[in-house]
């Protein structure tokens, strides 16, 4: 043991804060007592006093935990002599690692956060959650066969009910201080059965039959204050924890030379710029690019040049840089330490343990396996982000020494242009043991320097203030912004088995270009959509959905029961769909011809008797014509004569002929425009529907009761709006004039 070590009492306990929440404590000598360190070297660390961190409203004090933990700094003793420490090391908080670093203190190992683990089907433990009354969480590992017994019992909750990164910030794991109640269960065939227990559930214990064997151990800060703003517990940061990382991808810094060939500067400073923002946009790929860590970029950056010495000469350049790559290797060298004792005192035993015992091996190289992931991937994680900050303070300073150089080499030019004082300036600039100057110490020295003491509180609250409003505001903003943009990729992740939005365009009918049908949707219910919808159109193609087929009231009570009746339909569209075109009006008109003869059932005759492929013109004209068999027929025109052609085409059809000349009659009624309701239109034959009953003792199925006899009915739908007789049409007609129930009486 060195002699300045031997003795030396570690009875100052000091705290710094790991998160928004967690101070961490711990016991160290006196630092300030260690020759060449000043209260000035250890002020950007965040070191807090006990009394200081008691008096931190909603604070967390904790002491002696295995994680959370701080990260570990130390800092190399400039001018020190043999034989004396060379080096001081000690935590530091966090939040205050930028300035830390700034300062000339070096990364010695990142720091830790708790780790827990959900219950799975395929693991024989979890992690295990007590609450204590300061608020702290304390997590330990537990068989998920005892949590789910007891759990609820003792108040625990399980790693999952942490949803928000202000309830993550509160775990801890292996303290001495906090620490909660044990207790105790006598369970069957004599075992006993012991855990931790929340705080909250003391008094329930003897309810469940458990006796408490000891009381939680805390340390008291004080009350808890209004929460502070925390990004990680805004909804942008939460919706990116259920999107999870792609995976950790390791990128290869670039180097570059200072000059070309022919020493060009400019050159240089273009090669500096490229591999700067070459090495940040890699890391980003790591780290996960979002407007929160551009936010998080932005002010690490200005922290770290805010703080940086400026007058630091060259050596003390070099002594980081080496230093930082020391610290780099130790990190590595603990990564694979790490992995090698894992390999080397739990896969290799549980690979013994398989070859003995199976079932167990396989147990035991599971839990060993998970363990091992999670410890590795963690470390490699800190080794990434630690390369990724040093990298860019070896960049930053790696220019400034350049750009000092670049200035010194040309003192000439200084002199001629500033005078003697600024190129001896110059000239001093960076020599060593040179006194230090930062923006923030001018800014400190400004503030100090202000006579009035109201003035000058008030100046360095208002400095202060604004600067952490301005990083609250800008984490706002940039979260808000995360926030949205994890949302939606959120919700396209969610559709990602639904498949991608589509739009398809079915034309169900080839010969029909005008009816198309447009569905909209995610990919795979679109499919079934398509099918659902070919499937329905198939079925009610040539079928009536709720057509009203009825006759006069004199009709009905004259005439005897028809056996085959032919219903038309018109419509002032030449094809389907049946709607007319935006800004014009559709037209449609249903005639029955009564008991038509079966010689003129088909397709040309029918089609022919409506005007052919061009049908007629429609209007305000009516032709009512009696019929011989005791009914009538009206047909609308757009004149008298065409009214009356059109209702003896149709009559033509029927076994009934006219008995007198049609009675001629014209409808004016008239819209509010004063115009004529009913306006000369041209209308096409759309379908056609035979109607076929006949009266049947006992028929069962679709029996209809009329006139006081028991008929079957048989109807069907007929195209008459396509070019050509559609196929099966033949085959569909006479299915239709068959006798309805014939085939069940012989």
């Amino acid at each position: 043991m060195p002699s300045y070590t031997r003795n030396v009492k570690r009875d100052n306990l000091v705290f710094v804060p790991v998160n928004p929440k967690i101070l961490y404590g711990f016991k160290t000598k006196d630092l300030t007592s260690i020759s060449g360190v000043s209260a000035a070297d250890i002020a950007p660390l965040g070191h807090l006093t006990a009394t200081a961190a008691s008096g931190r409203a909603g604070a967390i004090l904790v002491v002696g935990a295995n994680a959370p933990k701080p990260p570990r700094v130390t800092k190399r003793i400039s001018a020190a002599a043999a034989g004396v420490q060379q080096s001081v090391s000690t935590f530091c908080a966090t939040s205050s690692l930028a300035g830390a670093l700034a300062a000339g203190w070096n990364v010695a190992k990142p720091g830790r956060g708790v780790l827990t683990r959900n219950a799975s089907a395929s693991r024989g433990t979890l992690t295990a959650i007590a609450t204590l009354s300061n608020g702290a969480r304390y997590c330990f590992p537990m068989n998920k066969a005892d949590f789910d017994a007891h759990g609820a019992a003792l108040g625990l909750e399980s790693a999952a009910t942490i949803t928000n990164q202000g309830e993550r910030d509160s775990l801890v794991r292996g303290t001495r201080l906090p620490r909660p109640g044990r207790a105790s269960l006598e369970v069957a065939g004599g075992g006993t059965f012991v855990s931790f227990f929340s705080s909250s559930f003391s008094g329930e214990l003897g309810k469940n039959n458990f006796h408490q064997l000891s009381e939680e151990v805390i340390l008291n800060g004080a009350a808890p204050a209004a929460a502070d703003i925390v990004r990680e517990s805004l909804s942008s940061e939460l919706t990116r924890s259920q999107i999870g990382r792609a995976g950790v991808r390791v990128f290869r810094a670039l180097q570059t030379t200072q000059t070309d060939s022919n020493g060009n500067i400019i050159r240089w400073l273009w090669n500096a710029g490229n591999q700067f923002f070459g090495l940040i946009g890699a890391a980003f790929k790591i780290i996960g690019v979002s407007f929160t860590a551009l936010w998080a970029l932005v002010v690490s950056t200005v922290q770290y040049v805010w703080n940086f010495n400026w007058n630091i000469s060259d050596r003390e350049l070099d002594q980081q840089l080496q230093n930082s790559l020391n610290v780099l290797a130790a990190l590595l060298g603990g990564t694979v330490g790490n992995s090698i004792g894992y390999l080397a005192c739990g896969v290799l035993p549980g690979a013994y343990i398989f070859s003995l015992n199976e079932p167990l091996g396989a147990h035991v190289l599971a839990n060993v396996a998970e363990e091992m992931a999670e410890e590795f991937l963690a470390n490699v994680n800190n080794l990434i982000r630690y390369s990724f900050i040093s990298g860019v303070q070896a960049l930053l300073m790696w220019g400034f020494r350049n750009v000092r150089k670049l200035i010194k080499s040309n003192i000439a030019f200084v002199q001629a242009v500033f005078g003697d004082k600024a190129a001896r300036a110059v000239q001093a600039w960076g020599q060593p043991n040179s006194k230090p100057w930062s923006f923030a110490l001018a800014l400190n020295n400004a503030v100090e320097s202000i006579p009035n003491t109201a003035v000058q509180n008030f100046v360095e609250e208002f400095l202060e203030e604004a600067w952490e409003g301005c990083v609250e505001a800008g984490y706002v903003v940039a979260n808000s912004l995360d926030a949205y943009i994890a949302q939606q990729k959120l919700a396209s992740q969610q559709q990602l088995i639904l498949g991608q939005q589509r739009y398809v365009e079915v034309q169900p009918d080839r010969t029909n270009e005008r009816e198309r049908i447009i569905l909209a949707g995610p990919e795979q219910p679109l499919k079934a959509a398509l099918v659902q919808t070919l499937s329905n159109y198939q079925l009610i193609e040539n079928r009536d959905v709720g057509q009203l087929v009825g006759m006069p009231a004199d009709d009905y009570l004259r005439a005897k029961p028809q056996s085959i009746r032919l219903v038309i339909t018109f419509s002032s569209v030449s094809s389907p769909p049946w709607k007319a075109a935006a800004g014009q009006r559709l037209v449609t008109a249903t005639y029955a011809v009564p008991d038509v003869k079966r010689s003129k059932c088909d397709w040309e005759t029918i089609k022919q008797a409506c005007g052919g492929r061009n049908g007629y013109l429609w209007g305000r004209y009516r032709a009512t014509g009696i019929l011989s068999n005791g009914r009538q027929m009206q047909v609308m025109g757009a004149t008298g004569d065409e009214a009356e052609d059109r209702l003896r085409a149709l009559v033509a059809l029927s076994e009934a002929t006219l008995v007198k000349k049609p009675t001629i009659s014209e409808d004016r009624s008239e819209d509010a425009s004063g115009s004529y309701t009913k306006q000369p239109t041209r209308i096409y034959p759309a379908f056609c529907t035979i109607m076929n009953q006949y009266q049947v003792p006992g028929a069962r199925g679709s029996s209809i009761r009329l006139n006081g006899g028991e008929y079957m009915r048989r109807q069907d739908k007929i195209l008459l709006w396509t070019e050509e007789k559609p196929f099966g049409t033949d085959e569909l007609i006479a299915e239709l004039l068959r006798k309805p129930g014939a085939e069940e009486h012989t």
